[in-house]
């Protein structure tokens, strides 16, 4: 399997794509969550697109940069609905967690609107992570959301409160991928129990026991695996005896490992034993997708992955954009 690394400041995304109407966001949903893909490009059919964030933590708007504000919510509705009507392939998008805003001043309005992204993009997979832990009752009480939220090695300290979805499995027509049939992915979640904070309501147990506890489960569901992992990378090259590298020895299942990230730096992708390692963009300033290939039994033959920055001229969805100025003037 050959990787593929590309970093695009969608320049030349936005020349093919400003010509093309920027639909409302809400039209991306489809069942369970896949956003379905337009007609406009032949011979994808092995192709799966998967989108990924991570860290957004409450930001809807850009960020508040000095010379070049990126992110947005609205531009991340813009960029998926451009890209879906250009392509045919199945798109997915997931997130490796501390997707919500902390508790503070106008943080409950933030975080209902972090949650209509989660149902209208749509997000079909998140790893609740240490710092979204403050706000699952709210999110655990939702009949309707679409989005699938695990993890896979976190407990409520209280009995009384809803547990977390050890995992979730995305299923995807083979039809739509020149299978023979289904193509079914395992989603694992965990957080590193170092960040869990003693106030969170939350216990934590070792990553590596818990994935070991339910992936025959997971395995009885799904071909193959992905783990969305709250956990610190301390450098670009994986070390042997770094949680991802040791992670995708124990488990050579799991074909891709998306991670959260705290500062603003574009990882490339980086094999890890049998496993892919791949990072979030803090704040939602870039989004990332991961263009897998698929062989005749839906494995990944053949990746490449592209960020695509968010900045000013990226398409923007104006319904979004209303949404964002509304919230904007609550919590200023």
């Amino acid at each position: 399997m050959t990787l593929a690394y590309k970093y695009q400041a969608l320049k030349s995304f936005i020349f093919k794509i400003a010509a093309l109407s920027v639909l409302p966001a809400a039209l991306l949903t489809a069942t369970a969550g896949l956003a379905a893909g337009g007609d406009g490009e032949g011979g994808e059919s092995s192709r799966l697109a998967l989108f990924y964030s991570a860290s957004l933590a409450g930001n809807f708007e850009p960020c508040g940069c000095s010379g070049n504000p990126t992110g947005g919510l609205a531009r991340r509705a813009g960029v998926m609905t451009s890209y879906s009507d250009q392509h045919s392939h199945p798109i997915l998008q997931v997130d490796a967690g501390n997707f919500f805003a902390a508790l503070g001043p106008g943080s409950s309005m933030v975080n209902e609107l972090m949650t209509e992204a989660l149902r209208e993009f749509p997000v079909s997979v998140l790893n609740l992570a240490s710092e979204d832990l403050h706000y699952w009752d709210q999110l655990s009480a939702l009949e309707d959301l679409p989005t699938q939220i695990i993890s896979t090695n976190l407990t409520p300290r209280r009995s009384s409160r809803a547990l977390p979805a050890r995992y979730a499995v995305v299923e995807i027509e083979g039809s739509r991928l020149g299978l023979s049939r289904n193509l079914r992915i395992g989603f694992l979640g965990v957080t590193d129990p170092s960040r869990v904070k003693p106030n969170s309501g939350f216990r934590a147990s070792n990553p590596m026991q818990a994935i070991a506890q339910v992936k025959d489960e997971v395995l009885k569901e799904a071909d193959w695996l992905v783990v969305l992992a709250d956990v610190e990378r301390e450098a670009k090259t994986i070390a042997t005896d770094s949680f991802f590298y040791r992670l995708a020895e124990a488990h050579p299942e799991v074909k891709l490992i998306i991670h959260t990230e705290k500062r603003y730096v574009l990882f490339p992708p980086e094999e890890a034993g049998s496993a892919t390692v791949l990072g979030g963009v803090e704040r939602g300033r870039q989004l990332a997708r991961l263009l897998l290939t698929l062989d005749n039994q839906g494995g990944i033959s053949d990746m490449e992955q592209e960020f695509f920055e968010l900045k000013e001229g990226v398409p923007e969805d104006e319904q979004w954009l209303q949404r964002q100025a509304r919230v904007k003037l609550f919590t200023q």
